[in-house]
C-alpha cells in the first residue's frame, strides 16, 4: 500500500533514485525513532500538511531524508529545532572559511578536536535532558548531522565536504540556510539552475557552443566563479557526453 508520502513525492516528480535512497534510510529509523512522534492521526495529518506546504518550495535544493527529519523536529520538538538554527556551530562543521570565522569556537586544531567533541556532547545532553523522547531525538540528530553530532572520530577530507554539498545535505554550511528560510540565499546560484543547465548542455547538438555562451553570460553578470564552483560540486550529476565539450569550452 502506497503511503501519503509516496503520493506527495509523485506530485513533486521526485526521481526514482532519490526515492529509493530515502526509502532505504527511513525504513531503519521510522519504527523506533520517528513513529513515536505520531501518536494520533491528527499529528500525522499535521505533519503531512506541513510537509506538503514546505517541501515543494525547496524540493530541488534539499536532501529528502534531512528535510523530512528536520520537519519532524520543527513540529514536535520546536525547542530542538530552534536550537539547531540558533546554535548552528554545534551541528555543522566549519567546512567554509565563513563558518570558521563566525564560529564561537574559532579555529580548531586537530589536537583539540576531542575538546570540541566534548563541548558538543555537553550541549546536546543539556538540550535533551528533559525530553521524554531524548533517545529518538538524538538518533535523528546523529542521522542528520552525522559529522558533528555523531562524531565517529573519522577525519574527513575536502573531497568529502564537496560530496556532502553535492548531495545537498543539511550538515553542509551552504545548504543549511535553505532548510530554514525555504529559499536560496541571495546571490547564490540555485542547485536547480545548475541541474537545468546540465540538462540543456546534454540535450543540444552544439554542446561546446552552448557551454561557451553560458560561461559568457555568467561572466557578464560577474558570477562565473560561482558557476565554476557549482559545476565542481555537481560533477557527479554531469552526463559523460558533455565532459569533452566542457573541457573544450574552458
Amino acid at each position: 500500500q502506497r503511503s501519503q508520502l509516496d503520493v506527495l513525492f509523485d506530485k513533486l516528480n521526485v526521481s526514482s533514485g532519490r526515492r529509493e535512497e530515502f526509502d532505504k534510510q527511513i525504513v531503519t529509523l521510522y519504527p523506533a525513532h520517528v513513529r513515536p512522534f505520531f501518536k494520533t492521526l491528527r499529528s500525522a495529518k499535521r505533519f503531512l500538511n506541513a510537509l506538503s506546504t514546505r517541501l515543494p518550495v525547496v524540493i530541488d535544493e534539499v536532501y529528502l531524508l534531512d528535510f523530512v527529519l528536520l520537519e519532524v523536529l520543527r513540529l514536535f520538538v520546536p525547542r530542538v529545532y530552534q536550537d539547531i538554527y540558533d546554535n548552528r556551530h554545534y551541528y555543522i562543521p566549519d567546512w567554509t572559511w565563513e563558518e570558521t570565522f563566525s564560529s564561537p569556537f574559532g579555529y580548531i586544531a586537530s589536537s583539540d578536536k576531542s575538546k570540541l567533541s566534548a563541548k558538543i556532547e555537553e550541549h546536546i545532553n543539556d538540550l535533551l535532558s528533559d525530553e521524554p523522547r531524548a533517545e529518538s531525538i538524538r538518533e535523528i540528530l546523529e542521522t542528520i548531522f552525522f559529522v558533528r553530532v555523531k562524531d565517529t572520530g573519522v577525519q574527513h577530507s575536502g573531497n568529502f565536504s564537496a560530496e556532502v554539498r553535492g548531495k545537498r545535505r543539511l550538515t553542509h554550511p551552504e545548504s543549511f540556510p535553505k532548510y530554514f528560510v525555504l529559499s536560496v540565499p541571495r546571490g547564490a546560484i540555485p542547485d536547480k539552475v545548475i541541474a537545468d543547465t546540465f540538462a540543456t548542455w546534454t540535450s543540444t547538438p552544439d554542446a561546446s557552443g552552448v557551454i561557451q555562451r553560458t560561461f559568457s553570460d555568467y561572466k557578464q553578470r560577474g558570477d562565473l566563479l560561482k558557476l565554476a564552483d557549482s559545476i565542481v560540486v555537481f560533477l557527479n550529476e554531469m552526463d559523460d557526453s558533455i565532459v569533452d565539450p566542457l573541457l573544450d569550452a574552458t
